[in-house]
């Protein structure tokens, strides 16, 4: 008779599924750059133009805050990886395996939150150290040390923002549920999203996206066509908007029942959109 899985092994799982995928390194990687790049850059540039700021300025200065302020990029990166450790299962078909093994969502979702909070907690902790030393030498006579109360509260407070994410964000709480528009919009701040179609295989479109529209808020639009919902996005785009289409990525066709696949490259669709949208537009 089969042993029942432990909570231990469900870890475990967790954290080889999220090592073994190429884009947690690169979130992570983006995580980093985001604190240390920018803590950085802002405290030599705020070094740099000491003399030029205004009193009102300086009274509000606050060596931690503008050594630490890369944190808040981190924190919309460290919330893709939160969604990135849900939807990649989806996308790929190994949650079946999962909850084939693991019948119950929640040692799942415990497990999930725990390792990404674990691995963004020590991430954060080593980027947020190296950005407070060197932006604190870069700023020079206005730094402070890390010896002070106000400098540790402020490394371990910023590191902690895995925690926060991960517990935190939809895609986690969304109890590893469909809600794609949910999960997608709210960590990016989405001012408008289209739940439309991936891969549906064997299962209806249409009910797929009635699954992801739960708890997805009333501003949520949606269309099966996958090809339509990118048009509509395409042509009804203004200057300086950023448009994300998520889920294909390089994949070059869209599977469904019986195996049958039809070919489409999001990039050839985007282009064929883009160019008849500048051209309805001259």
């Amino acid at each position: 008779m089969a042993q029942p899985v432990t909570q231990r092994q469900v870890i475990h799982s967790e954290w080889i599924k999220l090592r073994t995928v190429r884009s947690s390194w690169l979130v992570l990687g983006a995580t980093v750059l985001g604190i240390v790049v920018t803590g950085l850059l802002v405290s030599y540039a705020t070094n740099a133009h000491w003399s030029t700021m205004t009193a009102s300025s300086r009274a509000h200065f606050s060596p931690v805050n503008q050594d630490l302020i890369g944190v808040n990029l981190a924190e919309l990166t460290v919330g893709v990886l939160g969604v990135l450790a849900v939807t990649g299962e989806y996308t790929s078909g190994m949650i079946r395996a999962t909850f084939a093994a693991v019948p119950r969502r929640v040692p799942v979702l415990l497990a999930k939150a725990g390792i990404i909070a674990a691995v963004t907690f020590a991430v954060c902790l080593a980027a947020v150290l190296v950005t407070f030393l060197g932006g604190q030498a870069l700023l020079g006579a206005h730094g402070i040390s890390l010896g002070q109360p106000e400098a540790v509260r402020a490394v371990l407070g910023k590191s902690a923002l895995g925690y926060t994410e991960s517990l935190g964000i939809p895609s986690l709480r969304a109890r590893i549920a469909r809600h794609y528009a949910e999960m997608y919009g709210v960590p990016v701040g989405a001012d408008r999203v289209i739940v439309t179609s991936d891969n549906p295989r064997s299962e209806d479109p249409a009910a797929i996206i009635e699954e992801i529209l739960v708890g997805s808020g009333q501003n949520v639009e949606h269309e099966v066509d996958r090809r339509v919902a990118i048009d509509r996005v395409i042509a009804t785009a203004s200057p300086g908007d950023v448009v994300v289409i998520a889920g294909k990525g390089h994949e070059q066709g869209q599977e469904f029942e019986a195996g049958r696949k039809v070919p489409f490259d999001d990039v050839t669709v985007v282009r064929e959109s883009l160019q008849r949208t500048l051209s309805a537009s001259r």
